[in-house]
């Protein structure tokens, strides 16, 4: 029985290892100097009017979601300035029934955004491209509308990530610049 016990705890013990060495953290991925970010209405260049409503709102609940960060309003002096312009926005048959009819379909969204540091003016991240494809099959009930609304999601979700990963870009940098100092001292 004592044996089960030290294996159970052995395990859990080489589990924690893999997982770290994974390199999976159960701290903040954005910066604790990092307390508040502003995310103003997106810019819309697309014919999709009100969608930038819908991407910033989204953007809002998965930082919400997924960070420390407190979204204030871009004149409060945030920390961070998220921004971003829809470029794209395009639906596109996939697969067609008799009589030429859409049978599955897809949605695309695209945006650039970019975080900047206001303190420093850096960019946290550079302007860059995120884009998220959600299909859907009208035989199953489904329509663009949900279709949408869930690239939306995804697009949100991925920008948050990217601004996750900018960080770690960023810490990664640094870090390698004070080895290089150190290393030339």
């Amino acid at each position: 029985m004592r044996h089960g016990r030290h294996a159970r705890l052995l395990l859990t013990f080489l589990a924690a290892l893999v997982i770290a060495g994974c390199g999976y953290t159960t701290r903040a991925l954005v910066a604790e100097q990092y307390q508040t970010i502003a995310v103003p209405i997106f810019d819309n260049t697309t014919r999709r009017h009100d969608l930038e409503w819908e991407v910033t709102r989204a953007v809002i609940e998965e930082l919400h979601a997924r960070t420390h960060l407190v979204v204030v309003p871009e004149d409060a002096n945030p920390d961070l300035v998220l921004t971003g312009t829809l470029v794209e926005v395009d639906e596109n048959t996939l697969s067609r029934r008799k009589f030429q009819r859409p049978r599955d379909s897809a949605v695309f969204v695209t945006a650039e955004m970019a975080v900047r540091d206001t303190h420093s003016g850096e960019d946290l991240v550079a302007r860059r491209r995120v884009s998220e494809r959600e299909s859907y099959t009208y035989l199953a009930g489904e329509d663009v509308r949900t279709a949408r609304e869930e690239a939306v999601r995804s697009l949100a979700e991925r920008i948050v990530r990217q601004l996750e990963e900018g960080w770690l870009t960023t810490r990664s940098r640094r870090t390698s610049t004070c080895r290089s100092r150190t290393a030339a001292a």
